[in-house]
């Protein structure tokens, strides 16, 4: 669910959903407005902060969040330091050469920026495998069974015919494991080329759809999705 006056207090005035002297219909417009500019490209030095201001409102005021809320407010924030060395009036342009010193150091501060994104996404990815294989199921390539046959998280009833048939064999640890090779790969891809970046970049984004069509979490597409495109497809001067 979205952001509620209900999970408010206090200590969350500052958030846009629950300033007192804003009508929470009015706040929706405001942080639709906000974003619509946002990804139209305009003027990325201008709209960072808005962006991330939205973003962790939402997270903080909304009573039903998921992990792909925290994750957009995180990648917005840290986005902050590198729009702000974005001198575009659109994001979709070319970055020209850089013509003077300043600009020259704008573009260095920048690209070292995207490296503390990259670093933080693929910590995500690490994160994320290494608490897995802690866990006796998934070392064990059972742990898709559970979670995907599960009344509360798992598929939708129309699939749970086939899922069942499915995981009911020993395709359920090849799948269970694939999970964790994907996240550890997309951590080591720090230091991956560009064209296997590029292929990790297919596997994460088609395993995060995966899960959107078997456990309906279409958000965590939009947020992991942009951490896919920082951490693989982002290009890395003198790299390459």
């Amino acid at each position: 669910m979205g952001p509620t006056r209900g999970a408010c207090g206090a200590s969350l005035e500052w958030a846009l959903f629950c300033r007192p002297e804003v009508s929470l219909g009015i706040a929706k417009w405001v942080a639709i407005a906000v974003l619509a500019v946002v990804a139209s490209g305009f003027r990325p030095r201008l709209t960072a902060i808005p962006h991330w201001y939205v973003a962790a409102s939402f997270s903080s005021s909304g009573f039903l969040i998921d992990g792909s809320d925290h994750i957009a407010t995180t990648l917005s924030a840290l986005l902050i330091p590198l729009c702000l060395t974005d001198g575009r009036v659109w994001h979709w342009r070319t970055v020209a050469s850089p013509s003077s010193a300043g600009v020259f150091l704008g573009a260095i501060t920048g690209h070292s920026w995207l490296w503390v994104l990259r670093l933080q996404v693929a910590a995500l990815y690490l994160h994320a495998a290494a608490a897995k294989i802690s866990v006796a199921e998934w070392a064990n390539g059972t742990a898709l069974y559970y979670w995907l046959l599960d009344p509360t998280f798992g598929v939708p009833p129309v699939l749970s015919s086939l899922a069942q048939s499915i995981l009911s064999t020993a395709t359920v640890s090849v799948l269970t494991w694939s999970v964790l090779a994907i996240e550890f790969s997309l951590f080591a891809a720090l230091v991956a080329g560009v064209k296997v970046r590029r292929a990790l970049f297919i596997l994460g984004l088609g395993m995060h759809c995966g899960i959107w069509l078997l456990q309906g979490l279409g958000s965590f597409v939009f947020s992991t999705g942009a951490g896919l495109v920082l951490l693989l497809l982002t290009p890395r001067p003198g790299a390459e």
